[in-house]
């Protein structure tokens, strides 16, 4: 009794198929789960700003749960030559996505901050201190954010730099989006 290799082929590339279609629901749930216990926290937060330190460790795990689906999703996709999965990917998180993630002053500051050492003076005084300035739901990302700058030791120059290396790739279709989100308020 022989082999048909190519219903084997088959059905390895519906396997391929479904484990890239699991790696995409599973992103797409964990957002959902996120959101809905971000609501829960943020909920809670508004009556008691100051009880942000109960949900610092739950919401350190989610958002780089998240991050570290979003980045394992690329470099299968890099891999497997999928490249315009990947397009569909960062457009999807540019449009829909991101919004999620942007909270908090550093985040803020970030986008709007001058260029150069001037503004990033802020955010580096900011870590060196230990202690962002913000309460409730906010307070979670600021101290994520400052956490993951702490720890990754750069000096105010190289800071500055992927701040301005983030701002280059980010202003811009930032500032589409905008343009189109304000365009549709006018027109309210």
């Amino acid at each position: 009794m022989g082999i048909d290799l190519d219903k084997t082929k088959s059905a390895e590339s519906r396997s391929i198929s479904m484990g890239l279609s699991a790696i995409q629901t599973t992103l797409r749930n964990r957002i959902k789960l996120y959101l809905r216990r971000a609501r829960e926290v943020e909920e809670y937060l508004r009556v008691h700003p100051n009880e942000w330190g109960k949900f610092q460790n739950e919401f350190n795990s989610e958002i780089d749960a998240i991050f570290r689906d979003i980045m394992d999703f690329e470099k299968t996709n890099i891999t497997t030559g999928n490249k315009d999965k990947i397009e569909k990917l960062k457009k999807l998180f540019v449009n829909r996505i991101r919004k999620i993630f942007m909270r908090g002053v550093y985040i803020e500051w970030s986008l709007k901050k001058p260029y150069g050492y001037a503004g990033d003076f802020k955010i580096i005084d900011d870590i060196y201190k230990n202690n962002p300035g913000t309460k409730g739901f906010d307070r979670l990302f600021d101290n994520y954010y400052q956490m993951k700058l702490a720890l990754q030791d750069f000096t105010e120059k190289e800071l500055g730099s992927i701040l301005s290396e983030l701002a280059k790739f980010t202003d811009e279709p930032f500032k589409l989006l905008k343009a189109k989100i304000d365009g549709a308020l006018v027109k309210r």
